[in-house]
């Protein structure tokens, strides 16, 4: 059947599986097509975050490593974003181009560059040739279950036959995925049903790249982002990060942020004038309105550099706790719903291994974390929780990896 008969159909029967799974192979079959017609380019490499959304996390990270590198000077980089005209800045720098995604243009790079860095599940529709090298860089570190693993999977958020197939068809496309320990390859096992997809060697142990920058970072680019963000000079900073809750799911937008689950007022009245609290929500999370008397660092680019500005970091079940850990700095966990995230969507770990105090009612939190600062040892539990979820984490992993899995060429092209 051909595609453009596909595709009335299902306008006709929108809710079809096997009409839209019948799309989904024809738009690659004929991606594929036109991909092998087309010759493959040894040097380009294309990057994208978060399907084009942003400029960042790991594959920013291993794009500017060769960027800076001798042994790539001979290579050519293609960013694929959705919004090409705030990120116009990247043309100048040498050898790198801009492409909009979805675009005609994304179509032909993606057909002919021979390296895809990505941090996100793949267009399903996009499929690499057999000389083509698709380096995959999962954009965090689950405490939450993701993908296939995630419990409840008939809730409308979490189609268990879309996941499925979303996960499993990007696994199967990828050479690399790149790991940052045993634990973490663990999940990735499962969470992609490696079992399914038939490509069980793709993971490597190299660490993620995007951590790298919290090995290098000086006072003085803490005290350079402080300004630019407006936090007051000699003020304790206190850094809020909450991931999604499946109940607070908006159809077609992604989930809500809880407004109630921390009256931010109160708890700055209960820290006093010394602290300042930044607010950074999960990116599928929507906020309607920002908490008042916080700084809402949502859309901060780099989230690593809101990190290194932070003494202390309110956690709860994001992955974000993880990559503060490598700072050694404290943390309060603050898991008012415990019972219920531990049923849907689950998690992967013990919560109790958590490195810092857990607390599970609001009028303790302020308790908490100021007797947490006042107190802080970087203590035997804490290396435990690094040794076992960071042992990778370094100030060289876009080096190690862009060693493993691009090695230099030395040939002329332009796009």
């Amino acid at each position: 059947m051909t595609r453009m008969i596909l595709e009335k159909l299902k306008k006709m029967f929108p809710k079809s599986e096997r009409i839209k799974r019948q799309l989904i192979y024809a738009k690659q079959n004929e991606y594929r097509r036109f991909a092998e017609s087309v010759p493959t380019q040894e040097n380009w490499i294309v990057f994208s975050s978060f399907a084009g959304g942003s400029y960042s996390c790991s594959p920013r990270a291993i794009y500017e490593y060769m960027l800076q590198s001798d042994d790539y000077r001979d290579f050519e980089f293609i960013w694929i974003l959705k919004n090409i005209d705030e990120f116009q800045f990247l043309k100048k720098n040498p050898r790198t181009q801009v492409v909009k995604y979805y675009s005609k243009e994304f179509w032909k790079v993606y057909a002919r560059a021979k390296y895809w860095v990505n941090n996100y599940t793949m267009s399903v529709y996009l499929y690499p040739k057999k000389d083509q090298v698709y380096i995959h860089t999962w954009h965090g570190k689950p405490i939450k279950k993701i993908g296939c693993d995630v419990n409840g999977s008939l809730t409308e958020w979490n189609n268990y036959r879309d996941i499925l197939f979303r996960y499993t068809n990007d696994v199967k496309k990828m050479s690399f995925l790149l790991s940052c320990s045993d634990f973490y390859s663990d999940c990735m096992r499962t969470a992609f049903r490696f079992d399914l997809a038939g490509n069980p060697d793709v993971l490597v142990k190299t660490g993620y790249p995007r951590n790298d920058s919290l090995f290098k970072f000086t006072q003085a680019d803490v005290d350079r982002l402080k300004q630019r963000m407006g936090i007051p000079v000699g003020k304790k900073v206190i850094l809020y990060t909450p991931t999604w809750r499946p109940e607070h799911y908006i159809k077609s937008k992604g989930f809500e942020y809880n407004q109630k689950c921390i009256d931010f007022t109160k708890l700055k009245r209960a820290l006093g004038d010394e602290y300042v609290i930044l607010f950074r929500t999960h990116h599928m999370t929507v906020v309607k309105d920002v908490p008042e008397g916080v700084i809402n660092m949502s859309d901060w680019p780099d989230v690593n550099e809101v990190f290194i500005v932070s003494d202390l970091m309110i956690g709860d079940y994001s992955g974000t706790v993880y990559d503060f850990a490598v700072l050694k700095r404290p943390m309060v966990f603050y898991l008012y719903d415990r019972e219920k995230y531990e049923k849907l969507p689950g998690v992967y770990m013990d919560l109790d291994e958590l490195p810092g105090p857990i607390v599970y009612h609001e009028e303790e939190l302020g308790k908490a974390i100021v007797e947490t600062l006042a107190n802080f040892q970087y203590d035997e539990k804490y290396r435990r929780f690094n040794q076992k979820y960071n042992p990778l984490e370094s100030i060289d992993c876009a080096k190690r990896t862009v060693e493993l899995c691009i090695p230099p060429k030395r040939k002329e092209s332009s796009v």
